[in-house]
Order: structure tokens, then sequence, then C-alpha cells
């Protein structure tokens, strides 16, 4: 059984590096709940016509249900119980989903509500939606609002527009994304994974390239004249299984990073990040968690840095 679930998660994993890079759009609708008993039946009904809805879409591909319960069952978690977004976030990326949903319905007073939420698998960008209405308007109507809400948010998210609604991390950066003067810098971040040193450290790697793309000077480690840089950037990353369900580890990682300023010793940053993913690689796993642990704080290390005097 377990070999089976591992190859789903592999095909799941080579399909979500496919569509990722077309516009074809592959979501998986956690199942909708609600706060009673009438409230949950026009749940279920919410959730069978928003699958309707959306498979008439061409740029999105829906994951079938089956392959939802059975990730879901493998990692223990419940369809329509109170699950963690970091739970779903990590079971849509071994469903090879782009994206996420998943809501509530309430009835209140005379109208109904539908609280949604859009989860982006790759970045953690949420999208929030509501929807009221009168108790006489049709769920047909309801669902349809819904789906086309749902396709706006997602080629929102897609696109990057909207950006004073999604986190910095996730901001497209380039040359001119910091505007002054950029200090050079050198960048040594070890990692430990499992209680063994890796020479290959992802989070080390993920912030090189973001000051590469940035427009900053980056000098390497070791090479000749990088102690000379105007900014040193050192850190620790590290990872340890916290659980197991399955086939599936759960790994948490956390990485501590500060920037100082060579000619002072000033301190100009000083953060940490925790994140944590499930694979059924518990390297995968730990080098993923710290590369997205460096993707939460790269941002706001390099704007740290900025301007300094030289």
């Amino acid at each position: 059984m377990n070999n089976i679930f591992k190859v789903v998660v592999c095909v799941g994993i080579l399909l979500f590096s496919v569509l990722a890079n077309s516009n074809v759009r592959k979501l998986a609708i956690f199942e909708f709940n609600g706060n009673d008993r009438p409230s949950s039946k026009t749940a279920e009904f919410i959730d069978e016509l928003l699958s309707v809805e959306l498979t008439l879409n061409s740029s999105i591909v829906l994951v079938e249900r089956e392959e939802i319960k059975k990730v879901t069952d493998e990692l223990s978690l419940s369809l329509s119980g109170l699950v963690s977004q970091t739970d779903m976030i990590s079971a849509g990326g071994l469903l090879g989903a782009n994206f996420l949903v998943t809501g509530k319905v309430f009835h209140i007073d005379d109208s109904t509500y539908i609280i949604a939420k859009v989860i982006s698998v790759e970045t953690g960008a949420v999208k929030s939606l509501k929807i009221k209405q009168s108790h006489n308007v049709d769920i047909d109507t309801m669902s349809s609002e819904l789906s086309k809400k749902i396709i706006s948010n997602i080629t929102s998210i897609a696109s990057g527009k909207n950006l004073g609604s999604v986190k910095k991390e996730e901001i497209k950066v380039n040359k001119d994304t910091f505007q002054g003067d950029k200090p050079s810098v050198t960048i040594r971040i070890k990692e430990v994974h499992m209680n063994s040193r890796v020479l290959d450290p992802a989070a080390e790697t993920r912030i090189i390239q973001f000051g590469l793309k940035a427009g900053y000077e980056v000098l390497e480690w070791g090479a000749k004249g990088a102690l000379k840089s105007d900014v040193i950037i050192k850190g620790e990353g590290f990872t340890e299984t916290s659980s197991q369900r399955g086939g599936i580890l759960s790994v948490r990682a956390r990485l501590e990073v500060r920037a100082i300023e060579r000619s002072s010793g000033k301190l100009l940053y000083m953060g940490h990040k925790s994140s944590v993913v499930l694979d059924v690689s518990p390297i995968v796993a730990g080098k993923k968690a710290l590369e997205n642990a460096a993707s939460a704080l790269e941002y706001e290390l390099f704007e740290s840095i900025l301007g300094m005097d030289k």
C-alpha cells in the first residue's frame, strides 16, 4: 500500500512541475463544511456544483476526490475538520496541485454566507473570498459566482497582480526591485539535516540567487577578496523529523540569519523563519523546508542592508 502511495505521490509531483510551466492550473478542492446540519448540507451541494462549474473552464484541471482522500487518509488529515494551512499546502504539493480551495458555509438570519480561501501551493499566498445571498437565492447561482471569483483570484495570484495584498517574498524580484546603493555581500549559511552536515546548502543557494537577481554583487565564500565585501551574511539552518504518518515524513526546519557590516561590525539584520514540509524523502523535505524559510526572509534581509554607508 505504501509503495503504491509513493508512486502516486511521485506522479503528482511530476505533474505539478509540468503544469507549473503552462497556463493550465491544477486545483484541489478540500470539502467545504458548515456550522450546523442545514449549512453542512448546503456545503455538500456547493462542493458538487463548484466542481461542475470549474471543470467547464479549460484553464483548470481538478484533482479527483479519490486522490485527495488517499493523500489525506495517508497523512491522517480530516477533509472536513480543522486542517492547518501548512498541512493543506503539503498535501497539495503531494497531489501535484498548483492551488487549493477550502471554505465554510453559514446560515445567519435570512442570509447564506460562503467564506472561501484560494491558496497557492508554490508561494503560500492566500486570497479570501466572501459571498452573501438571501435564502431565496438558489445554490446554483452562488456556486457560479464562487467559481468566477476563484478563477479570478487564481489568475491574480499567478500573474503577480495586487501585490499590495500578498507577502513581499512573493514579488518577482529583479534589478529594479531595490532602489539605492547596493553593497557587495558574502553569504555563508551552514545546514545540518537530521544531525548530518551537508555540502550543498539549500537556504544559502536560495539567498544567493535572490541577491543576484536583485542586482547585488555577491562574492563567493572562500574566494579571494570575499571577506572584503561590504556585508557578510551568516547563518545556520537545521532540520529534524517531527512525525511520520504512513510513508510520509513531516520535517521541520528553522533558519537563522544575520547581516553584519564588515568595516564596523554593526549588526544590520537578524531574523529567523521556520517551515514544515511533508515528503517521502527526509532530505528532499528538509531542503525544501529550508528553501521555504529562506524565501520568507530574503526580501527583508536585502532590504535591510540597502543604502548602508560604504
